[in-house]
């Protein structure tokens, strides 16, 4: 490994329970949500007290979920506010922060379990399906995804036969047709829109989220989002079925299949030789 460098980009947390008598956890089963974890002490890990925050989709969906250590023992917190349905949570300069799906940003306070909006949505109407909230570089970053159906004239180059085979897939997807990306502003409670990421690539997850500086890999990542998501490819309709792994270049908002870009491609795939020399 001293020929390598290695610098962590972030972490994920994945939960896993065990069935309980009381039917507790199975009812409040967090396990399908994005998680964060706060230690409260210098502790080591095993033996630090600790809160978890995490979306609950279980029953009615979209809920906030806090367990603690010490209680051992999980709240759903919102309960009494059917309107609001939270879509991501982040751990950011040591306090718990969650948006809803309108863009919606509010603040978790663990002592009490009570939410406090930090900041209104800065998209109008609510903006895309999906929001992610993402630490880069000591800044809160908010992200939106919009999603869009096909329309007539994206299916201009392809076979009527091609069309109708694909037919359940154009009608049930909609494709990722833009992001957008908004900063916290402290000293206003605000988000205000980004509108160059420079050299900054954003990796938008459903268990985690992370930026990165391109120049710790090659420059020419730079301002790209990468995320999974519905990507049309102009050429082949089979992409349209399933969940790809795709690249935003933001400056552009052109939408890609890092597959089918080997400069892209290469910086997460094939793994290197010292990988799958010991998985082989």
């Amino acid at each position: 490994m001293t020929n390598f460098k290695v610098r962590e980009l972030g972490r994920e947390f994945g939960l896993h329970y065990l069935d309980a008598d009381d039917g507790l956890l199975s009812k409040y089963s967090p396990r399908v949500g994005k998680t964060v974890v706060k230690y409260l002490d210098d502790s080591d890990e095993d033996q630090s007290k600790f809160v978890l925050l995490t979306i609950n989709n279980s029953g009615n969906p979209g809920r906030l979920a806090v367990y603690t250590s010490w209680v051992q023992a999980w709240t759903v917190i919102n309960d009494d506010m059917p309107s609001c349905y939270f879509c991501d949570v982040i751990l950011f300069n040591g306090c718990f922060f969650a948006v809803t799906k309108d863009g919606t940003t509010m603040a978790v306070d663990i002592p009490s379990l009570k939410l406090t909006v930090l900041a209104a949505s800065p998209v109008f109407g609510g903006g895309g399906d999906k929001k992610f909230l993402v630490e880069s570089s000591g800044v809160m970053l908010l992200v939106d995804m919009i999603s869009r159906e096909l329309e007539s004239d994206d299916l201009l180059n392809f076979e009527e036969d091609d069309i109708q085979h694909h037919a359940s897939d154009i009608i049930l997807h909609n494709i990722t047709h833009k992001i957008e990306v908004f900063k916290f502003v402290e000293r206003d409670k605000s988000w205000v829109e980004v509108k160059d990421l420079g050299d900054k690539m954003l990796f938008l997850g459903d268990d985690s989220s992370f930026s990165a500086s391109a120049s710790d890999f090659l420059l020419l990542y730079g301002g790209s989002v990468f995320f999974d998501g519905f990507v049309f490819d102009w050429e082949d309709l089979n992409t349209i079925s399933d969940e790809n792994f795709g690249v935003c270049d933001f400056m552009s908002q052109e939408m890609m299949l890092v597959s089918q870009h080997h400069e892209y491609a290469k910086l997460l795939w094939p793994p290197p030789s010292w990988i799958t020399d010991r998985i082989l």
